[in-house]
């Protein structure tokens, strides 16, 4: 019995992948061996099929990518904005499957009024609306939002695009959050110490500008006083 895939070279110079199958036999009162067979174009077949196996390695790839990011943030969620899905890679970490749930908008408002300090809440909430995310993202790749949550302090979250349709609009993001805490307290150090004299741990020249700076283009409080004094004589030397 012979059964092959293979490709022939046909007239005008392609190749094109046929299905030969066939079997031997020896038929009675003839001399010889019969073979009788069947030669099957599978051209399509065979290249859909190869499609399929490309796209299939493509999205094992990107899971593994999805995975190992996984291990960056405190949470990662894979968002399809067409079937109002979600896919939490978070439990990735914890050892479980993934998992896949429908309302992926109502989901994230819950987690976000379940975790987010009531002063950054309606920012958050506004952030996270699904028709404002489609249309800040026709022109980005990334568009991210930090607030302070109740349990783990500061924290970043983004909107990061997958996929886009024919018009520009994403059609899958990953929404992801990580804790900035640590970020946040070297931000606060180095601004403490950009806007202090180190001798006198007075604040220095460059506080001094950004706070009259913010009275260049509004008018002063009714009770606002200014008043300009050198104590010690450094004006006059650093002058």
């Amino acid at each position: 019995i012979f059964d092959q895939e293979y490709r022939i070279k046909t007239a005008d110079g392609a190749y094109r992948w046929f299905r030969g199958t066939g079997k031997a036999c020896k038929r009675e009162g003839i001399p010889g061996i019969t073979f009788f067979g069947v030669l099957v174009d599978v051209n399509e077949k065979i290249l859909t099929q190869q499609a399929f196996e490309r796209e299939q390695l493509r999205t094992k790839k990107q899971l593994e990518i999805l995975f190992s990011a996984a291990n960056i943030y405190l949470s990662m969620h894979l968002i399809d904005f067409d079937a109002d899905e979600l896919v939490d890679f978070s439990v990735v970490n914890k050892g479980q499957d993934t998992v896949h749930v429908k309302n992926a908008q109502q989901l994230i408002r819950d987690k976000i009024n379940n975790t987010v300090n009531p002063d950054y809440k309606e920012r958050m909430l506004d952030f996270i609306d699904f028709e404002s995310v489609c249309e800040r993202l026709r022109s980005k790749t990334i568009i991210t939002e930090e607030f302070v949550s109740l349990q783990c302090g500061w924290i970043r979250v983004s909107f990061i695009i997958v996929s886009r349709d024919e018009n520009d609009y994403p059609k899958q993001v990953l929404f992801t959050s990580q804790v900035i805490e640590e970020e946040k307290r070297r931000e606060e150090e180095l601004l403490l110490k950009s806007n202090t004299d180190k001798l006198t741990r007075f604040l220095n020249r460059t506080a001094y500008e950004e706070d009259l700076s913010s009275y260049a283009f509004v008018l002063p409080e009714d009770d606002f006083v200014f008043v300009s004094l050198d104590l010690n004589g450094l004006k006059y030397v650093n002058d």
